[in-house]
């Protein structure tokens, strides 16, 4: 809900940014940043509050939701809310969202959920932090750090240009997809380039990068959101489980509580096909949790039913473009890519469990 963020939205969506704040006297009670998509050609629009409204009682958020969806409702096709509140709130958020027509668009009582993830707790002292995290992964640190691997943290530029290749050849070797550089570019440029919002975590091994993270803060919590290995270097051993203790006491020294790996469950089967990457981020925490969802609202029934078919067919689209990828003849070298469609992921796969 910073106003960066919607500076970033803004620039690499082409959407609309608009700011509700409600308050009492001089006391503020709830913020909304509204992201507005027009239609082309008519005036109508989908409405979005990503991760909110933030507010300080669910009186608050009734409050709010009701001004939201009259201001909304003349020219609204599709509203989407995700007030995030603790589970044990999703009745009463519940009961609100539905008395106005918006319904959870998941439920959070299934065995695999997407608002689900595994918390590190940063305020006792940082030994008995590494105490808690599992053997294997206090062994991992170990090895890294006898091995001469350092961890640095950038906030500029070079940090970004370090990040893109190592994460662009992982996820075209192992999901097969080829991400949109112009994102991290936009991301940078618009939000990552203030430490306040977060930073880029690096770890080296002499001038060899061997693995890269991307972090958000938001307030006292800070978010592991994306991450990458070189896969060649892996076999010697897993420099990430270092860079992970060290972010850690990066935010922990400034002031954060929380770690969020972004997504984790205790719940998830083995043949999941990121069961791994679950068990190396349970490896640092065993407290799970899981927040509110998102929830929705379909103003013209006709428009949302075309609006729906089109998501289909663009996540149709982009796991056939992941398709077309994967029957590349040879791997990708170090740093590049494989020809064929440029899909950005990003919006396709938001409502996927983020593991």
């Amino acid at each position: 809900q910073t106003y960066e963020w919607g500076l970033f939205q803004k620039a690499y969506t082409g959407r609309e940014v608009f700011y509700l704040i409600g308050s009492v006297g001089d006391e503020w009670r709830v913020v909304a940043q509204v992201f507005v998509r027009r239609w082309p050609w008519i005036p109508l629009a989908n409405y979005e509050v990503s991760c909110g409204p933030i507010f300080l009682t669910v009186e608050d958020y009734a409050e709010a939701l009701r001004y939201l969806d009259q201001w909304a409702a003349p020219k609204a096709v599709r509203f989407d809310v995700g007030p995030r509140w603790p589970l044990e709130h999703f009745e009463r958020l519940s009961q609100i969202n539905r008395s106005l027509g918006f319904e959870p668009t998941s439920d959070p009582h299934t065995a695999i959920y997407s608002e689900e993830t595994a918390l590190v707790d940063l305020r006792p002292p940082a030994v008995d932090i590494l105490k808690s995290f599992r053997y294997t992964t206090r062994y991992e640190i170990r090895r890294a750090q006898s091995n001469g691997v350092v961890v640095r943290f950038a906030n500029d530029a070079r940090g970004m240009e370090a990040f893109f290749p190592l994460f662009l050849d992982q996820k075209i070797h192992q999901e097969k997809y080829h991400p949109e550089k112009r994102f991290f570019d936009t991301l940078f440029e618009c939000f990552l380039h203030n430490p306040r919002n977060g930073v880029i975590a690096l770890s080296l091994k002499g001038d060899k990068l061997l693995a890269a993270a991307i972090y958000y803060r938001l307030g006292k919590k800070c978010i592991y959101r994306y991450g990458a290995s070189d896969l060649a270097s892996k076999k010697e051993g897993d420099t990430s489980h270092l860079m992970h203790w060290q972010a850690m006491q990066y935010f922990k020294n400034r002031g954060c509580e929380w770690y969020d790996f972004c997504g984790a469950s205790p719940s998830l089967p083995r043949d999941y096909p990121t069961w791994g990457v679950n068990l190396f981020k349970i490896g640092f925490s065993k407290h799970f949790e899981r927040s509110t969802p998102d929830f929705s609202k379909s103003y013209r029934s006709l428009m949302g039913s075309a609006l729906r078919w089109r998501g289909a067919l663009s996540a149709a689209g982009h796991w056939f473009a992941r398709w077309r990828l994967s029957r590349a003849s040879r791997k990708p070298r170090q740093g590049t890519a494989t020809p064929g469609d440029v899909v950005a992921s990003f919006h396709s796969e938001q409502n996927l469990p983020l593991y």
